[in-house]
């Protein structure tokens, strides 16, 4: 912005030196400062829509904040059922998930920070605190985890057409991760096809989610 500054004065004196310069400036002259104009002119063009741009992104990121912060919050309100329910191993598991969520937005804070777009924290509504079944709490997670991907996904988009490829390499990350998040939960729920909706089937599906809630957990940020 400094550089377009200094670059627009300098065309202005230069513009003021030609009307007070009378009729002994030649048509050359004029020509290239009328080029000049013009290419100062679509520089600035180029820089606002690149700026305006950029803000929507930046905007969005901001958006992925609220829902990592939304799917952190859902999970540990599904944790807490869990535990009440009786369902131990999922509890565990859920708690584990809302962790995990949280390392998520921690990473788009600190990748907006590092922008020096200041990332706003937002406040979210609370989470949904009963479910009928463990099999429809797991079948609410999983469209949590769709909606999440089809943001980033979108955000992908944004970040190749706007040939922004420091945020694309950053969103590849969460692309693969959202392919794991929702093949963990549609694997979930094909267990209940397999093992039965009855209280040994279930029984054995939290044991499972207990298992899972003890793998090694993914790095902090």
């Amino acid at each position: 912005m400094i550089n377009q500054s200094i670059k627009f004065f300098t065309i202005f004196l230069l513009v003021f030196n030609v009307f007070a310069g009378g009729d002994d400036r030649d048509k050359q002259y004029y020509e290239a400062l009328d080029e000049e104009l013009a290419s100062f002119e679509a520089q600035l063009a180029e820089d606002l829509a690149n700026q305006a741009a950029l803000e929507a992104f930046e905007k969005k990121l901001a958006n992925q904040v609220a829902l990592e912060a939304s799917a952190s919050n859902n999970y540990l309100a599904m944790a807490s059922w869990c535990e009440v329910t009786g369902y131990q191993g999922a509890a565990n598991y859920f708690y584990a998930q809302s962790d995990e969520e949280r390392t998520h937005l921690l990473k788009v804070v600190h990748y907006l920070n590092a922008l020096g777009a200041v990332a706003t924290i937002p406040a979210i509504k609370s989470p949904v605190s009963f479910y009928k079944s463990l099999e429809g709490l797991i079948k609410t997670a999983l469209k949590n985890e769709q909606t999440v991907t089809t943001a980033i996904h979108k955000m992908v988009e944004i970040a190749q057409k706007e040939k922004d490829h420091s945020t694309y390499a950053f969103l590849e990350w969460f692309v693969n991760e959202q392919v794991q998040e929702e093949t963990k939960f549609e694997t979930i729920l094909q267990k209940f096809d397999l093992l039965g909706r009855d209280k040994l089937g279930i029984n054995e599906i939290d044991k499972f989610l207990a298992v899972e809630a003890s793998a090694p957990s993914e790095p902090t940020v």
